[in-house]
Order: structure tokens, then sequence, then C-alpha cells
């Protein structure tokens, strides 16, 4: 599992080093990197050599945790004041990075949204993006309920933009996000003994009924289990998930870092 994770980093800096080659927009000046307690050899110096601003924890306490602290930490390492945080995940490949900014500009034109959904999907063909269709031509690591699990309507897409479509999807962590709503949301699962993604949505929601869609997306994530590619991905993977990481139920809580240090 380690070996497979490792290999998909590579893949994932090299998506993201190619998108900042080919184009204009660069995120290097505001991209803070964290390592979850990584133990591979190797994966330290992979992330040091690719990216300034690289923190690392003593031990790895979970994806939310570690998405915790860069919330409290990321204005005071930057000394800049954020409106919206893009949280890259570790099977994130990128092919259109530089539309973080038409997020960011929908955000600042449409108050009512509350963030921007920015994973691999096609309005015009959405019904290959519908997980309760599962179709054989479908996009099946692109998969997404169109049914909001919050209220139970099906989801609606209206056309704001050439690019951005208002929606009634529950929010994503791997979205652009606005920074203060998502760190209220956070704060508010700190007190909770456990909680699971749909939790995080539902406050979120409750905010912000409506979110946008970024028509065609910035990234797709297909590097997880299947039977052509047997090895398995975790999102913050330990040696005992009953206690740590990211669980298979996706149910956690939010522990607090001993530890954490700035490598480069």
């Amino acid at each position: 599992m380690e070996e497979s994770r490792f290999e998909i980093m590579q893949q994932v800096i090299a998506s993201i080093k190619k998108e900042q080659f080919d184009k204009s927009f660069n995120i290097e000046n505001d991209l803070i990197v964290f390592d979850n307690g990584s133990k591979y050899p190797g994966a330290i110096e992979l992330l040091t050599n690719s990216f300034k601003n690289v923190y690392a924890a003593d031990q790895n306490l979970g994806y939310w945790s570690a998405l915790s602290w860069i919330l409290d930490n990321a204005n005071k390492i930057k000394n800049k004041e954020y409106k919206y945080v893009y949280i890259i995940e570790s099977d994130h490949l990128h092919f259109a990075l530089e539309k973080v900014e038409i997020c960011e500009n929908a955000l600042e034109k449409f108050n009512h949204l509350g963030s921007i959904r920015t994973q691999e999907y096609s309005v015009a063909e959405q019904h290959l993006y519908n997980k309760s269709l599962q179709r054989s031509d479908g996009r099946r690591y692109a998969w997404v309920s169109h049914v909001n699990a919050a209220t139970n309507e099906k989801v609606v897409l209206e056309k704001l933009t050439d690019d951005i479509y208002e929606s009634n999807f529950l929010t994503c962590l791997h979205s652009v996000n606005r920074l203060d709503c998502i760190k209220d949301t956070f704060n508010a699962l700190k007190s909770l003994n456990k909680f699971s993604e749909l939790d995080f949505q539902k406050m979120y929601h409750a905010k912000y009924p409506k979110i946008g869609q970024l028509d065609g997306g910035i990234f797709h994530a297909r590097l997880g289990f299947t039977i052509e590619n047997p090895k398995s991905l975790s999102g913050s993977w330990s040696t005992n998930v009953s206690q740590f990481g990211y669980h298979t139920t996706r149910q956690d809580v939010i522990r607090h870092y001993s530890c954490v240090n700035l490598i480069t």
C-alpha cells in the first residue's frame, strides 16, 4: 500500500509541475504541503525536492486532523489573509489547474455559492457521472450521487457562466471552498467524538445550500483499486486503522498534533 501511495504521489507531483510549467497561472507561492507521518523511504525527499513550504507531522493522526492543522495555520504561515482554500488530495491528477482562478472569481461574484466542485465532471454528459446509474461506459472514478443526501432532493444544475453551474450538490473537501465557512465547520466538528464526511457536508450545506459545479473539472482521481490495478490507495493510511487514519467507514475525530515541523 505504501509503495502504491508513493508511486501515485510521484504522478500527482508531476501533474502539478506540468500544469505550472505550461500555464501562466502558478499556485507555488500559495501552496502548503502536509506530510502526515509518512515513513516510506524517499517520500519526504520527493516532497522537499518538489515544493517549498513542506510541513511534516511526527505521526499520522488522520486526514481530518491534518486539514484542521492547515486551516488553523495557513494565514500565519503565509502572513496573508486568504478567502478561499483549494484542497489537493493525494491522488489528484490535474489537467486544468489554472481554472482555480475561475472558481475563485465565481465565488467573488456569486455570494450565495459556498464552494465550487472541481472533480472531473461534464454537465452535458452528467449521466456518465451519475453514481446511481453506474453505466458500463460511465466515469467510475468520478461517480457522484445526484441526490442531495441532506435533503433527499434530486440534484439540479443551472448555468451561471460559461464554466460554472449552480447546483444543490453537497460540497466536497476537495473543492474550492470559502475559508471562513470550512474553518467554522471544522471547529464545530472538533467538539464531536465521532463524525463522518456527511456530517461535514450537512454543516456546510446549512450555511450554503447552493454550491457551484465547474464544468469539465480540474482533476481526476482514477488510481484506486480495480481488478486491473490491484494496488489500493487509502487517503490517510496507518498501521492501526481502528485508531488512526482515514477510516474505511470515513468516520474520524479531529486530534491535536503534538509536533509539526517545517521541513523546507
